[in-house]
């Protein structure tokens, strides 16, 4: 064809021969492969009418003939033979309807990435024969971004209310918990370990939701401030961790420790916290200015033992801050000074006493 000065020209004799021989009368595969060509003819010389009408006959020879027939086969073969996926998906919806899409996903479709595009394009809706295509294709990315799309699509439906028993929602959510699982394990395979990881995490937070139905302690569709304040005062650190995690948000870990470990001194908080995440200066730099702030507005207004309590907690606090010349600095500037003549002889206090001489604390 390509040594052809005018390539439309026999696309137009291989036509004229199908309808002289009258389609109906030639073997199905005959006239699918004349088809072929004569549309490759019509390709190669930019004929756009040519190419029109070839699409125009197939379309009719298949809806007329082959359908009658269910010669699947010889669609397929009129689909990847023509290539013209997006002008041609009437065939995906025949297939479609007669339980024969798997036809399509024979050996060697892998290597037509055109075709594959235009399956998955007409079936996004359908997310059974999506999976299926996706699967054939091993693509596990596109499957986990539908499941995780579908997920957090009917989470933001879920309107749960404060203070209310959620139980009705639980068959719902438990639906959405095995997509969102679904998800984080087709993203593995795909190597997309960070959006695994993410998926992960906010299944962990619908499991904990279900958990919670009953009591109508809401964790889903939190605002940031209210992501915010159930981190820095729920007194179970793995939950709160769970809820910081599926939300990324990691800002309010201070503000916990100040409101959970030295106001209230509960160090079971502290060690399950301290198991997972390692304690900074800054960490100690936020709490200490978190106690300043708190001192200078609240101090009067608490009795003598809470004032006790609370100074206590924070001393215990900074004995597990490392730097022991923070330590000193922290127990001066905040008057603990019992604490810090404590430091200066206690086992390391000749390091101190060594900077104290030098002025340098």
């Amino acid at each position: 064809m390509r040594l052809l000065s005018n390539p439309s020209v026999l696309g137009k004799k291989l036509l004229e021969y199908v309808e002289n021989g009258l389609i109906d009368d030639l073997p199905a595969a005959v006239s699918v492969e004349v088809f072929v060509k004569a549309h490759d003819c019509f390709t190669l010389s930019s004929d756009v009418e040519g190419i029109s009408n070839v699409l125009r006959k197939v379309k009719h020879m298949v809806t007329q003939r082959l359908l009658e027939k269910n010669d699947f086969h010889s669609m397929i073969r009129l689909l990847k033979g023509i290539g013209r996926y997006s002008e041609m998906t009437y065939i995906f919806d025949i297939l479609k309807d007669n339980d024969a899409f798997e036809l399509l996903l024979g050996k060697g479709i892998e290597k037509v990435p055109q075709l594959r595009v235009a399956l998955l394009d007409s079936v996004k809706s359908d997310k059974e024969t999506f999976t299926m295509i996706a699967l054939n294709f091993s693509m596990h990315r596109e499957i986990a971004e539908m499941m995780e799309s579908s997920a957090m699509k009917t989470i933001k439906s879920v309107q749960l209310r404060r203070q209310q028993s959620q139980m009705s929602f639980k068959t719902i959510l438990e639906r959405v918990l095995e997509e969102m699982i679904d998800a984080s394990e087709s993203y593995t395979k795909a190597g997309c370990y960070t959006k695994a990881d993410l998926c992960a995490k906010r299944a962990e937070l619908i499991a904990l939701q279900i958990n919670y139905l009953p009591s109508g302690l809401v964790i889903l569709n939190l605002t940031e401030t209210a992501v915010a304040d159930f981190v820095s005062k729920h007194h179970k650190f793995a939950e709160a961790l769970i809820v910081a995690d599926a939300y990324q948000h990691q800002r309010s870990w201070d503000q916990a420790l100040f409101n959970l470990v030295v106001l209230h001194g509960d160090w079971n908080y502290f060690r399950d916290y301290s198991l997972q995440i390692k304690l900074t200066t800054t960490n100690f730099e936020e709490i200490i200015a978190l106690y300043t702030k708190y001192k200078n507005n609240n101090f009067l207004t608490l009795s003598s033992d809470k004032q006790t309590s609370v100074n206590n907690n924070l001393q215990r606090l900074l004995t597990h801050l490392p730097d022991l010349r923070q330590q000193y600095q922290y127990c001066m500037l905040l008057d603990f000074h019992e604490m810090a003549n404590n430091l200066l002889h206690g086992e390391n206090g000749a390091f101190l006493r060594d900077l104290k001489r030098l002025q340098q604390i």
